[in-house]
């Protein structure tokens, strides 16, 4: 997947990208099918608030939820793609730019 000239602009100005379109119509069915079973569990990883019990955050959830762990599992392997490639490009761009 290409960059637009827009993308590395937006890039370069906040220092992140968002891909609306990246999860399809069905995989987000899916988390949002998924998300009360994740916010209602008993878990360390569900984060409430001491006095009122409100939900402050739940993280971790592909541990421990068939849906996130399989969407995690799939997405991982294209991160980990994506971060050999700025690794590499890293490695040229600093092999350009060192004092020799």
């Amino acid at each position: 997947m290409l960059l637009t000239d827009e993308q590395v602009e937006e890039y370069e100005e906040r220092g992140f990208l968002f891909f609306p379109r990246l999860f399809s119509a069905d995989e987000i069915n899916s988390l949002h099918k998924a998300l009360p079973g994740v916010l209602d569990a008993e878990r360390l990883e569900v984060d409430r608030e001491n006095t009122s019990g409100e939900l402050r955050c739940a993280f971790a959830c592909h541990t421990y939820d068939d849906t996130f762990s399989r969407l995690y599992k799939t997405y991982l392997k294209l991160l980990n793609r994506f971060a050999s490639y700025l690794r590499v490009i890293f490695i040229c761009i600093s092999s350009l730019y060192s004092p020799k």
